[in-house]
């Protein structure tokens, strides 16, 4: 990363939002509390951990997602690391057995996790896990054994995935509060736009269209929203004043004047 970073969430119509991050023994960050807004902008220097915030909510997000293999990992923007190095490791301290991240979000919905590794494992594993809402356990599995909504679990649960995804097909009163939740931030991805597939001079894959996460497709989802942005506008409708301030964003911190697209210079796409 360079100098600065900037996370936006909570922009989405649901209302989804992380309000506080608590990150313990997670590579470069041996115990951090974040209070989160609805724009949060961090700067620092090359290697003081900027991203390590972001990968850690990328490792939340994956807890509630298809898993935490490589593969799983790589879809959501982060940078493939054995699992071993993902714990923090301390000149003059122990090695931990296990990193811990706890996600709070609107609606009194928590989410705490411990995940372990092993040298010879390719995979991060779960150590624990618990899901809460007003203080009411969801959710959680631990050595002791896996409950939910109250009632003891005996299928297997694959440790190396997370118990939400197993289960979410298989518990009705799970509360739709708690579900909507865990849904949207599974989505959430690392974009790391890169000069190369900006300019169309590379191509990539991209997982969840219309952008990848190195910016390929950007122009076009740009004149996308631009285009539809006028014309809700013209009709001075709700979705017009939804995305307004959204586009808002790339003025806030004072870096532009302007906002667009316009067509590719073959200049820029020459090897």
């Amino acid at each position: 990363m360079g100098k600065g970073v900037v996370i936006a969430g909570g922009l989405r119509e649901s209302g989804v939002m992380l309000r506080r991050l608590s990150i313990s023994r997670f590579k470069s960050i041996k115990s951090e509390q974040l209070e989160l807004g609805r724009v949060n902008l961090f700067i620092g220097g090359n290697g003081s951990g900027k991203s390590n915030i972001l990968e850690a909510i990328g490792l939340v997000s994956a807890c509630f997602d298809r898993g935490l293999g490589d593969s799983d990992l790589g879809r959501k923007g982060m940078r493939l690391t054995p699992p071993e190095l993902m714990k923090s490791s301390f000149k003059g301290d122990e090695l931990p057995k296990t990193l811990e991240l706890k996600a709070e979000f609107d609606g009194k919905v928590a989410y705490r996790c411990q995940l372990q590794s092993s040298v010879n494992d390719p995979l991060l594993r779960f150590f624990s896990e618990k899901a809460e809402a007003n203080s009411d356990v969801i959710f959680g599995r631990s050595h002791r054994g896996a409950r939910a909504t109250g009632v003891s679990h005996s299928a297997r649960l694959d440790k190396s995935r997370g118990m939400w995804d197993q289960i979410k097909a298989t518990y009705e009163n799970i509360p739709d509060a708690v579900g909507d939740v865990f849904a949207e931030f599974s989505r959430y991805v690392i974009y790391s736009p890169q000069t190369d597939f900006l300019r169309g001079r590379q191509s990539g894959r991209v997982d969840v269209p219309p952008i990848g996460l190195h910016g390929e497709g950007l122009t076009e989802a740009v004149s996308a929203v631009l285009r539809l942005l006028h014309k809700e506008e013209a009709a001075d409708s709700s979705r017009f004043r939804l995305m307004d301030s959204c586009l808002d964003l790339a003025f806030l911190p004072g870096w532009a004047s302007e906002f667009g697209t316009s067509s590719r210079l073959k200049a820029l796409t020459l090897t």
